[in-house]
């Protein structure tokens, strides 16, 4: 029965010895069908397996048969069955993530959010050093992607880019995108202070960008520069920009309040 509001079949065997202080665990797991809101999870396993204080795991996402993500993490972690003072502990970690051209289409699968998704992406991702200092490596390629946003009521197309990781940095090489006859390019980074603490520096341009047309109330076009800046979480936005067109329908807004 589907009593948090989170609906899918969860398969998972553990095996656990050791001493409250200092436990090994073994198992794997399958999770079939989840549902998040209007996020729809494709089928995932994995295996786990703890012992001396490091978490070791491989996670796998499929579709249709086909594996189209694969992430293996070698983690510090204390998983006593007592209380400790740090859970996280000071020594070298290693996540690992590979995909190899994935058709975006998986998307229109796990979402409603996005609908008639087209264009590929690879991956081979990874992060090391420790949880106070986490180093990144690798990137991520997008190419010839598209896809329509209902909630927006509008199609990007022609989105190509990709990024690189380095350090602790996310650096944003360019992703550019169309909306009808407009344009708009991101560049910049994304900085993690810690693992669990980025902070932005992201370039947006735009060029007659169609960014929104919700019939009825508003549509928007426009062209500007403008930065993102700060935390994810309470980020600024700053810059300056034109709306080249736009219609606000103003007795409608009043009359379905």
């Amino acid at each position: 029965k589907d009593s948090l509001g989170v609906p899918g079949a969860v398969t998972a065997t553990v095996a656990a010895s050791g001493t409250r202080a200092n436990p090994a665990y073994t198992g794997s797991f399958a999770f079939s069908n989840a549902a998040f809101g209007s996020f729809r999870a494709p089928f995932m396993d994995g295996i786990i397996d703890y012992r001396s204080r490091r978490l070791n795991g491989q996670v796998h996402l499929w579709r249709s048969g086909q594996q189209i993500l694969n992430v293996t993490a070698y983690l510090p972690l204390d998983l006593a069955l007592m209380h400790v003072a740090q859970r996280q502990l000071p020594d070298t970690l290693s996540v690992q993530a590979h995909a190899d051209s994935v058709d975006l289409g998986v998307l229109a699968a796990v979402t409603t959010t996005v609908q008639q998704v087209q264009g590929v992406f690879s991956a081979d991702v990874g992060i090391g050093g420790t949880w106070e200092a986490p180093r990144l490596r690798g990137g991520l390629q997008i190419g010839n992607a598209a896809a329509s946003i209902p909630a927006l009521n509008v199609r990007y197309s022609n989105i190509n880019g990709g990024v690189t990781l380095s350090g602790d940095t996310i650096l944003v090489d360019r992703i550019s995108l169309t909306s009808e006859r407009g344009r708009a390019e991101l560049n910049g980074h994304l900085r993690l202070e810690r693992l669990t603490k980025p902070v932005l520096a992201l370039n947006i341009t735009t060029s007659e960008f169609k960014a929104l047309d919700l019939r009825g109330y508003l549509t928007l076009t426009a062209s500007g520069r403008v930065n993102l800046t700060g935390p994810v979480f309470g980020a600024t936005l700053s810059g300056r920009g034109t709306v080249t067109q736009g219609v606000l329908h103003f007795a409608d807004l009043v009359n379905k309040r």
